[in-house]
């Protein structure tokens, strides 16, 4: 097992805190709105393949399903159509990109919980 290289620590830090401290924190009457006002618009520019809105896109899917106090549970059509939606998106090198695959992994969200398969990708 490799130890975490400074970069990746500090990208878990980054995320960790944003995530405890974000004012995006959901409650179950917010979601509709957070999906029409903030997933939709990311989408739609993640299909014309810009880089940034889908790697906002994947952070903020990750953010708004581990952070719904299990009103969106990770097993759900939510999330397995954001891990597909990344997926599908995904091109070599996306290292950010990369990062948050690893987390959905890590944490089960959409797909199967495997750590192997989260070592992978942030090891890319």
């Amino acid at each position: 097992m490799k130890c975490l290289t400074l970069r990746h620590f500090l990208s878990i830090l980054f995320i960790s805190t944003t995530v405890l401290f974000s004012p995006f924190q959901c409650y179950a009457n917010d979601y509709d709105e957070l999906f029409k006002t903030e997933i939709e618009p990311l989408k739609e520019k993640a299909k014309q393949g810009d880089i940034d809105p889908l790697n906002r896109l994947a952070w903020r899917y990750r953010a708004i399903i581990s952070t719904s106090g299990g009103n969106i549970k990770y097993d759900s059509p939510v999330a397995k159509e954001a891990f597909s939606f990344l997926m599908s998106h995904y091109k070599e090198g996306n290292a950010k990109l990369e990062y948050e695959i690893s987390g959905y992994y890590e944490e089960g969200i959409g797909v199967d919980k495997n750590i192997a398969e989260a070592e992978r990708w942030i090891e890319k």
